[in-house]
C-alpha cells in the first residue's frame, strides 16, 4: 500500500477500484508493475499490460504466477 505522509506522519493511502482504473484511462498508462516479496525476503515484480488488467482482477486478485523461477 502506498504511505502519504502527512502532519509528519506516515499514513496508508487506499484507493477504490474506480479510482485506480479512472487514473490509467486518464493518464494513458500502458503497463502496470505488479511488486511482491519472495519467502526468502527478496523484492520481485512482474509487468502486465494495462488493458488486461480487470476491476475484478483488483478485488479479487490475478491468477497465480508460476514462481518456478523464483528462488525460495
Amino acid at each position: 500500500m502506498p504511505y502519504k505522509v502527512i502532519g509528519g506522519k506516515a499514513t496508508q493511502v487506499k484507493y477504490s477500484s474506480d479510482e485506480v482504473f479512472s487514473r490509467i484511462k486518464h493518464e494513458n498508462i500502458k503497463f502496470i508493475d505488479l511488486q511482491f516479496t519472495g519467502l526468502t525476503g527478496r523484492f520481485h515484480h512482474t509487468t502486465i499490460s494495462a488493458n488486461t488488467f480487470t476491476p475484478d482482477q483488483m478485488e479479487d486478485g490475478l491468477p497465480k504466477l508460476d514462481g518456478s523461477s523464483i528462488v525460495g
